[in-house]
């Protein structure tokens, strides 16, 4: 299992996912990328998951995220939508191949900023007990509601998994007021985007050491989006423990349909981490007909078949 948290303020959006990727009777891996972005027409999301690490041939769930949503040029809800129906069709055949100690489900969590609204959506799915079939599947919206009516105001705060099981059954010390009041400061400009990445740290790896399985690993990354008038921009940190890791990892990322990382893979040299910042503006011609040759092969259509 894992451990992810979808944090929202009004101006920003939390994420926190460990990187685990465990199976019983083997060494965990600590390298996983649990989460994906989504720019649409409408607005920003951060999508987290947890179940279904990765499947028997190593393929990630954010990977297959990423190329079914590519060419999906839709608003927000419609593209959650198209991939909650991805996720209907190719996700069983893997989730009845984990191990029988686990259980078979996986759930994406969604925190949103859409038309200027926080927003909070979750995509769930859980196989019967003897794995052949889906027992109970959902694409919800969540909201507060109060005697029947629903509120304007939607959730702050979704999270998932097995380390979500230690936090609610108070194994696991944490103050969500003061989280808050940290995301309010830093929406107003007081404080930087790295004063709340290190508070999510100290949450994951609170969560790390309450999990007695070990299933929530004490490496993760935490993201965060802006909306509008912010005065700092999107990013995203990679941790372990409670230290900040000073490495580079590329999180996919579709915006508007158009897969970032593949566009970025093409205009980029082979060698651009060690090359002078001057030598990406004086592009040779050869680099610059391998780079067009690159672009052309980028693909622009949704695979949403999970292998």
């Amino acid at each position: 299992m894992t451990f992810v948290a979808g944090v929202s303020g009004f101006r920003s959006l939390w994420m926190v996912a460990d990187r685990r990727l465990s199976v019983p009777g083997r060494t965990p891996i600590d390298d996983a990328r649990k989460m994906i972005f989504l720019e649409t027409t409408d607005g920003t999301a951060i999508l987290g998951y947890t179940g279904l690490g990765a499947t028997i041939r190593g393929t990630e769930p954010s990977d297959w995220m990423n190329a079914t949503l590519r060419g999906v040029n839709l608003p927000l809800e419609q593209c959650l939508g198209f991939l909650s129906r991805a996720m209907y069709d190719q996700l069983p055949v893997h989730l009845a191949r984990i191990p029988k100690s686990a259980t078979p489900a996986h759930t994406i969590v969604i925190n949103a900023i859409c038309n200027k609204e926080p927003r909070v959506y979750s995509i769930d799915m859980v196989l019967s007990k003897d794995r052949k079939k889906v027992e109970a599947f959902r694409y919800a919206k969540h909201a507060f509601q109060v005697g029947g009516r629903i509120l304007r105001t939607p959730p702050r705060l979704i999270f998932g998994g097995s380390g979500a099981i230690s936090l609610l059954a108070g194994k696991v010390r944490w103050d969500w007021r003061f989280l808050q009041r940290l995301i309010r400061a830093h929406d107003r400009g007081l404080i930087h985007s790295l004063t709340v990445a290190d508070e999510l740290a100290k949450l994951n790896f609170a969560v790390h050491q309450a999990t007695s399985d070990k299933s929530v690993g004490p490496r993760c990354i935490i993201a965060w989006r802006m909306g509008k008038k912010a005065k700092f921009g999107s990013a995203h940190q990679c941790y372990n423990g409670i230290m900040r890791e000073n490495v580079t990892i590329a999180v996919p990322t579709i915006a508007q349909g158009m897969d970032v990382m593949a566009i970025m893979a093409a205009l980029l040299p082979p060698n651009w981490p060690s090359i002078k910042p001057t030598d990406l503006i004086n592009r040779s011609a050869e680099d610059i007909i391998r780079m067009n040759t690159a672009l052309s092969q980028v693909p622009t259509k949704p695979d949403t078949r999970l292998r």
